[in-house]
C-alpha cells in the first residue's frame, strides 16, 4: 500500500502489549504505546495523527483522547489526536469508500491473523455496517460483501470501548436512515449494557 500511494513504510516491532497485558488493559494506555513509537522516530518524523476513537460530543475516557495526546509532543515531534470531528462513517465516506487500494488491502479485525478479517466479530461488522451505508460495501475484497444483520444484533461486545462505538453506530444509522442498521445495533449495545448491568450487581 505504501508504494501503490507514494509513500515511505517503516514497520516498527514492540513487545508493549504482551510486556502490560498483565496489569493494564490496551484501552487505558494505546495513545501513550502509539506516542512511544512515533517517539522512538524522531528525526524521522516532524508530526505524527494519531486517530480518534471516537467523536467530540461524546469523548469517554480513554487511553487516546483529544486532550491527552498532544501532550506527548516535544520540540521536534508534534503529536496530533485527529478526526474526533467525524464519525466512523464519515470516515469511511470521505477517505476510504472511493479507494480500489483500500478495498483490495483494508483490514480492521483483531481476531483473525494478519492482513486478515474474520468478517464476524463487532469490528468486523461495524465497519461492514459503515460501508454498507455508504454503499460501497459491494467494492471491499477483504470484508464479505453483504451485512448480516442477525450478526451484527447478537455481535459480542467486550468493553465499553466497544458498546460505545456500537451505540454511536445505531446514532449514525438513524441519521442516515437506515433503520435496519439502528435497530440491530441498538439491540447489540442494548444486551450488552444488560449483560454489564447484571455482571455488576453480583
Amino acid at each position: 500500500m505504501a508504494s501503490e500511494s507514494g509513500c515511505a513504510a517503516v514497520v516498527v516491532e514492540t513487545n508493549v502489549r504482551s510486556a502490560t497485558a498483565e496489569s493494564v488493559h490496551w484501552e487505558e494506555f494505546h495513545g501513550a504505546a502509539l506516542a512511544a513509537v512515533a517517539l522512538a522516530l524522531q528525526g524521522l518524523l516532524g508530526r505524527c495523527l494519531i486517530a480518534a476513537s471516537d467523536q467530540y460530543g461524546r469523548l469517554p475516557p480513554l487511553g487516546s483522547h483529544p486532550l491527552l495526546d498532544h501532550l506527548w509532543s516535544t520540540e521536534g515531534l508534534e503529536i496530533v489526536h485527529d478526526g474526533a470531528e467525524a464519525t466512523r462513517t464519515d470516515k469511511v465516506e470521505r477517505h476510504l469508500a472511493a479507494s480500489p487500494l483500500v478495498w483490495e488491502n483494508l483490514g480492521v479485525c483483531w481476531l483473525s491473523r494478519p492482513a486478515h478479517n474474520c468478517g464476524i466479530c463487532e469490528k468486523c461488522l461495524r465497519t461492514m455496517a459503515a460501508f454498507d451505508m455508504t454503499g460501497s460495501l459491494r467494492h471491499c475484497r477483504t470484508l464479505p460483501t453483504v451485512l448480516d444483520l442477525d450478526r451484527l444484533r447478537t455481535a459480542t461486545l467486550r468493553s465499553e470501548g466497544a458498546m460505545e462505538s456500537m451505540r454511536s453506530l445505531a446514532e449514525d444509522a438513524v441519521a442516515r436512515g437506515r433503520r435496519d442498521i439502528a435497530e440491530a445495533a441498538d439491540h447489540a449495545h442494548r444486551s450488552a449494557a444488560q449483560r454489564l448491568y447484571l455482571g455488576a450487581g453480583r
